[in-house]
């Protein structure tokens, strides 16, 4: 039975309310839109106007708590072409740094919507199934407290990239295949999916022509967009490749995969060295989310900390012996290939991880500032 409040799925309602659902590009297929006709119709200027606001809200509050002007009392056909506007903004930046904040605030902006006062969990459901995953109602109804329940392959899934260790399948009760979870954190699990499923729609494959004389409109919009995401947002110099990471960092940050506790030197060793290796905050901020103690708001002002050093450079990578001396060198586990840890000149992490890169026919990354070779 359908729960009041609740939008029809295929419904401008819904399209409007999670506009990166299917349901929302068959809704715009159904109105006939020609791409030229938004980037350039005066018709279309309300939505345009109101897209650029939700990239400027997502840089300034990626939370989701803060809501871009107008947007709950625009019509339905704003609401979803200004989201169509913000992804093709977003998709502009040669680094996709800004697409990642914005996808992240229009994650929880679509969890908060799901967990708000007059939701249910059928709206979960309900979003869940319109994005392909195999969802129903629990076992005891649809109240307040009510459980939302996932197949396991569902479930595993959405909750793989989640390093929250309350998340993880040994913590749950599988039952026939399936898992069951109290409603907020059945949208909390979503929620990541919805981030990566619009991290994967990014950036929008765009006419040159278009994309040209989209630059050429909001050049000066992206640039002070850009300019306003916090120190660290981009990647730090070169690019980051994790399959390069020395056996220490990897072992770090396998250990809060795990739930277990890292020291204060190992979280700050980990985010230094990921920064100077060119991982953008995101990840880093990610890397953290299996701790026992973590907490989001924390973790980011931590990070940024970390980041924001020396005018954006970063803390210089702590050297092996740091590491020895604070019970963090990990060896190589593989004795497939010859441990580069055995080597006594290797002296420091990023030395490891300037080998590897090189040894797996990547670029060589540029040397931090103030980082032994």
């Amino acid at each position: 039975m359908a729960v009041r409040g609740t939008p029809v799925v295929g419904s401008a309602t819904l399209a409007a309310r999670y506009p990166f659902l299917p349901g929302a590009a068959r809704w715009i297929e159904g109105i006939s839109l020609n791409l030229e006709e938004l980037l350039e119709s005066p018709a279309y200027a309300p939505a345009r106007a109101l897209g650029r606001d939700r990239v400027r809200v997502a840089v300034q509050d990626p939370s989701g708590e803060s809501i871009p002007p107008g947007l709950e009392t625009a019509p339905e056909v704003d609401r979803i072409l200004s989201f169509v506007y913000a992804r093709f903004l977003v998709s502009l930046p040669p680094d996709l740094a800004l697409a990642r904040r914005w996808c992240v605030a229009e994650a929880k902006a679509a969890w908060k919507s799901l967990t708000r006062r007059d939701a249910s969990p059928e709206e979960t459901v309900a979003l869940a199934r319109e994005m392909g995953y195999e969802v129903a109602e629990g076992s005891s109804g649809t109240h307040r407290g009510s459980l939302v329940s996932f197949s396991l392959p569902s479930y595993l899934r959405l909750s793989a990239p989640l390093r929250e260790a309350k998340f993880r399948l040994i913590h749950q009760l599988v039952q026939k295949g399936r898992v069951e979870l109290p409603w907020k954190d059945a949208a909390r699990v979503l929620q990541e999916g919805i981030r990566a499923h619009l991290l994967a729609s990014v950036p929008v494959a765009m006419d040159a022509s278009l994309a040209s004389r989209l630059r050429d409109r909001e050049g000066t919009l992206l640039e002070t967009l850009v300019a306003g995401l916090p120190a660290g947002s981009a990647r730090g110099p070169g690019a980051f490749d994790a399959r390069g990471l020395p056996p220490c960092m990897r072992e770090m940050r396998q250990m809060l995969e795990r739930g277990e506790n890292l020291s204060h030197f190992g979280r700050f060793s980990l985010a230094a060295f990921l920064h100077k290796a060119g991982a953008d905050r995101e990840y880093i901020v990610d890397s953290y989310r299996g701790a026992p103690d973590f907490d989001e708001g924390i973790t980011r002002y931590q990070v940024d900390h970390i980041l924001q050093h020396d005018g954006g450079k970063g803390y210089t990578p702590p050297d092996c012996a740091s590491l020895q001396a604070n019970g963090l060198c990990f060896r190589e586990r593989d004795d497939s290939r010859p441990s580069l840890c055995a080597d006594p000149a290797l002296h420091s992490p990023w030395n490891y991880y300037r080998r590897r890169r090189k040894a797996l026919g990547a670029p060589e990354p540029p040397t931090p500032s103030g980082t032994s070779t």
